[in-house]
């Protein structure tokens, strides 16, 4: 294990991997004030993440040492691997981190340290399709934004909520949460925010069969995250129009909106974003009656980009296996 000193030195890098793949993204914690006043430390996205894989095992021993010696370092280091296990690591795994996130926070004397790893933890359980823990923590985690005055905590848990209910057939209220974010973050001034939630809604709408406005709040995410060189989450919204376009049976501009979005995953090293998009395109490919062989071959790529127990990776194992 390590001690605190290595956690230190894990921690002020971690935090600068973390903004380096997510520039845009609010946090709390003085690790991530005192890096952003700091020179970068990455040269940009897939080489902060190629550092945490490498470093990965130390940085989850450091995690469990915080939280078992109750330093402050523990719910930071969690957080500061948020951008890992969105782009590349197990959803499971991620859980693991932020368990021992939540300990470490529960011991800290910062105001904001347990709403963040509640939420964290929920965000964590909700990719592993533990809806009940996660709602659950998410609405543990709402009153303590709101006793602390931290509307972005609160906006960050009405999108996870929001989440959860598009995972569960429930758009129309999922809808209604993502405005609530929205609101929020345009009463604030995020741009950013408003265009994640802009993605969600349209994502929303598109669930609900309302496919003009879908394409028309897809479209201008698409519009403001590349205007701000956000180039994940533009090619996030390409990944939401090609399967808009699926659904409208336009398959030409599914296939041209999936192709973009896989470039520009695999330039940024987001592996796992990269996969998903493959899967959909196989979904294309399928309904155009293409050749199965072309569809297995999209598939197969995309396995080979997920962690081996990943449950998105034992999917696309099921759908390969299938007659």
């Amino acid at each position: 294990m390590p001690d605190e000193s290595t956690v230190v030195d894990l921690l002020g890098t971690a935090v600068h991997a973390d903004i380096a793949v997510t520039p845009g993204r609010w946090t709390v914690g003085p690790a991530f004030e005192r890096a952003r006043s700091e020179s970068a430390v990455f040269a940009g996205p897939a080489e902060a993440l190629n550092w945490i894989g490498r470093n990965l095992a130390g940085l989850r021993d450091a995690v469990r040492f915080s939280a078992a010696h109750g330093t402050e370092d523990g719910w930071q280091l969690a957080e500061a691997l948020h951008s890992w296990y969105l782009n590349r690591g197990p959803n499971s795994e991620r859980v693991e981190v932020y368990t021992s996130g939540l300990d470490s926070a529960r011991e800290s004397a910062h105001p904001l340290a347990l709403p963040q790893m509640l939420t964290g933890l929920a965000l964590a359980e909700s990719g592993v399709a533990d809806y009940v823990g996660a709602s659950r923590h998410f609405h543990e985690a709402l009153p303590l934004w709101h006793q602390e005055r931290h509307e972005l905590g609160e906006a960050a848990v009405h999108s996870g909520l929001g989440v959860i209910c598009m995972r569960t057939q429930r758009a129309e209220r999922a809808v209604e949460l993502f405005q609530a974010a929205s609101a929020i973050h345009e009463r604030l001034g995020r741009p950013r925010g408003t265009a994640l939630m802009s993605r969600r809604l349209g994502e929303a709408w598109g669930a609900l069969g309302r496919h003009e406005q879908a394409c028309e709040r897809l479209a201008a995410a698409h519009e403001a995250f590349a205007g701000m060189g956000d180039e994940r989450n533009a090619a996030q919204c390409l990944v939401s129009l090609g399967r808009l376009h699926l659904a409208c049976g336009s398959h030409g501009a599914a296939e041209t909106a999936l192709n973009r979005a896989i470039i520009a995953h695999g330039e940024l090293g987001s592996t796992r974003a990269e996969a998903r998009a493959r899967v959909a395109l196989a979904d294309v490919l399928s309904a155009s009656a293409n050749d199965a062989s072309a569809v297995r071959e999209q598939l197969l790529a995309a396995l080979g980009l997920l962690p081996h127990d990943d449950q998105e990776a034992a999917d696309i194992h099921a759908r390969l296996d299938a007659p």
